[in-house]
């Protein structure tokens, strides 16, 4: 599947984004869509609404706006002089432009559904303003002709409802969690590395490009540079750099969703294990006076303290314990643990 089609019928925020929309137009809503400079992969997207709104709309015809052509004066002058042909709009009293254009019957975008992709800043306002005016005045007017519209603008400056006019924000829709599942899915098959470091991998890559997954493909070209070389890996990539501090935040924080539970098992896992040999050793009294009386309240260092006087760790397991000890050290004091020592624990 290419990485496209996997972000608009697999993420699950990516494909309601969609359905929204077609939903809004098969119900006879006109649809403004708010932040549309944040949507990636643009033009699959509107493939897709194109696709799925003509699938059921066969009624009305879809078209793309060539707002370009209006060079001057206002949009809704340039509708009534180029789109009404035969028509001429006379001024009169409680007789705008816009009830010209509503109760035309040649007015050309009638019976369509009409895409108005992201005019230039000077007119985004007016589109905005026009299409939700046009769908107020509509509503209230006993015509089967009235046009809709999908309009795509970059604002994400609040939009006042207007009947028959849904308003989508883009930006309300795909979260983190969607990006973290786009980086997991698109990790190639090639690939054979366990689950959790995949899941590692998906941590940093989601943090590193959130709001650009096309960037999610060319880092997945070497991924394990990705976790192992990530401040020099991810910057040869991209023209604004991170500092080394930021990449280690970035790192930091996919160790504390990943590895920190790792971690926390093994010592419950070894807190269970030896048990007996830990309970001879209760009530125990940590360098901060706190009493604990329980195993499974032991941290790693307290494991290790006691091993220094029972000796029940094996030599393999005592370096074990010291390795986690140490990774989990740093993550609790926010700072990230170097590249080989999150490998082997991961691939544990």
């Amino acid at each position: 599947m290419s990485r496209e089609n996997r972000w608009w019928t697999v993420i699950s925020g990516a494909s309601r984004f969609i359905n929204d929309i077609v939903d809004a137009v098969r119900d006879g809503n006109s649809v403004i869509i708010k932040n549309s400079g944040s949507i990636p992969f643009y033009d699959d997207m509107l493939n897709n609404i194109y696709h799925q709104v003509g699938s059921d709309m066969y009624d009305r015809t879809i078209k793309s706006f060539d707002h370009s052509r209006i060079c001057s004066g206002s949009l809704e002058e340039y509708l009534c002089e180029n789109c009404c042909p035969d028509e001429i709009y006379i001024p009169s009293k409680g007789f705008t432009r816009l009830h010209f254009l509503v109760r035309s019957n040649v007015f050309e975008m009638n019976n369509s559904i009409q895409i108005i992709d992201r005019p230039d800043n000077q007119f985004e306002q007016e589109w905005i303003r026009f299409v939700c005016d046009y769908c107020r005045l509509s509503s209230k007017e006993d015509t089967i002709h009235k046009a809709q519209f999908i309009l795509l603008v970059d604002t994400d400056r609040s939009i006042s409802k207007a009947k028959m006019c849904r308003v989508i924000d883009y930006c309300d829709y795909v979260s983190e969690y969607d990006y973290y599942v786009f980086c997991l899915l698109s990790i190639p098959d090639s690939f054979e590395k366990n689950m959790k470091i995949k899941q590692y991998i998906s941590e940093i890559l989601s943090d590193l490009c959130l709001d650009n997954p096309s960037l999610i493909y060319d880092l997945l070209a070497d991924p394990k540079e990705i976790y192992m070389n990530t401040y020099q890996y991810y910057n040869s990539f991209v023209s604004n750099k991170m500092s080394e501090n930021e990449i280690n935040k970035v790192l930091w924080k996919a160790q504390t969703k990943i590895v920190f539970p790792v971690l926390e098992s093994y010592r419950c896992s070894l807190a269970e294990k030896y048990r007996k040999e830990l309970e001879t050793q209760l009530p125990y009294k940590t360098q901060f006076g706190a009493i604990i009386s329980e195993a499974d309240g032991l941290e790693l260092g307290h494991i290790l303290n006691i091993n220094n006087t029972l000796k029940f760790l094996s030599n393999n397991e005592y370096s074990k314990v010291k390795c986690y000890k140490a990774v989990r050290d740093l993550i609790a004091h926010m700072k990230p643990a170097d590249a080989f020592s999150i490998e082997n624990i991961l691939l544990e």
